[in-house]
């Protein structure tokens, strides 16, 4: 929801001022409409019933309710404190920076592999045929949109990203290990 109001200040016929203070009233008004504790304890279950996913999936042999409670119990604390950053880190950057869109940066997996636009967290090796697996870390971008209305975008943070290639050493690595036993 809030990336959609976020793309408002990408409209190219206004000036980075004036759609940045768009974008920055129309998150206001939607976290005016759904902010409070009931938003806050919305977003920590499904990041605990997340975890719950993960460890399930990872082979935790419990029922799911029972891994939601032990996870609930002890980490609902430390997982409302990261909500309510995050939250207020969605704010700022959505709401007082106006003079730029300050926006997250993934890879999408199966492409070519960029070295100005990400890092591969596997080493110096990477070419780019190389192609992504997916991506490890977050990068932030910066866009405005320039006197003319082109709109210019500066990587401040490359995300990182693990190859294909990586994968592949990682599968003859372990294959070479079975063979020795």
């Amino acid at each position: 929801m809030f990336r959609d109001a976020s793309s408002c200040s990408q409209i190219p016929t206004e000036p980075q001022a004036v759609s940045g203070r768009w974008r920055a009233l129309a998150r206001g008004q939607i976290r005016s409409l759904c902010s409070g504790p009931d938003l806050t304890l919305q977003i920590c279950k499904v990041v605990a019933n997340s975890l719950v996913d993960v460890l399930i999936v990872g082979g935790y042999h419990k029922n799911s309710t029972e891994v939601f409670e032990m996870i609930w119990t002890k980490f609902s604390d430390a997982i409302k404190t990261i909500t309510n950053l995050a939250l207020r880190l969605n704010q700022t950057i959505g709401e007082q920076v106006t003079s730029c869109d300050l926006e997250v940066m993934c890879a999408r997996e199966d492409i070519a592999f960029i070295p100005e636009d990400m890092e591969d967290i596997g080493g110096d090796h990477a070419s780019t045929a190389d192609r992504i697996l997916c991506t490890t870390d977050l990068g932030l971008q910066q866009g405005t949109r320039e006197a003319n209305g082109n709109r210019k975008n500066v990587v401040l943070l490359k995300p990182k990203v693990a190859l294909e290639s990586l994968m592949k050493d990682v599968l003859r690595v372990e294959s070479g290990c079975n063979a020795a036993k």
